[in-house]
């Protein structure tokens, strides 16, 4: 009888083991399905901030073509503005040359 009860209560020692064994395999997985959700929830982030970054900077861009042209427009009118003017002769400019040179 006695090894029948060894046996026996070897049979639930194991028995119990396979037990918590199977609940911790349930548990990890459970942890790894949550774990693997999140991953997926950052990833998701992770896109619509970089879609975010990329119309930033396209509105950025567009802002800074937008003040490139308008300062174009303003030096072409100030430009517009200078051809009413007579041009400087060759001796006109040579003089102004001399009396900065004279002036330094």
């Amino acid at each position: 009888m006695l090894p029948f009860f060894l046996w026996s209560s070897e049979r639930r020692d194991i028995q119990d083991t396979r037990i918590e064994i199977e609940e911790s395999t349930t548990t990890v997985q459970k942890t790894i399905s949550a774990q693997s959700s999140n991953v997926q929830d950052l990833v998701s982030t992770q896109e619509k901030l970089i879609e975010r970054i990329k119309h930033l900077e396209a509105i950025v861009t567009s802002e800074q073509l937008d003040t490139l042209a308008k300062e174009k427009r303003a030096i072409g009118a100030q430009s517009l503005l200078e051809i009413d003017e007579p041009p400087i002769t060759d001796e006109e400019r040579s003089a102004s040359m001399a009396r900065r040179v004279e002036n330094e």
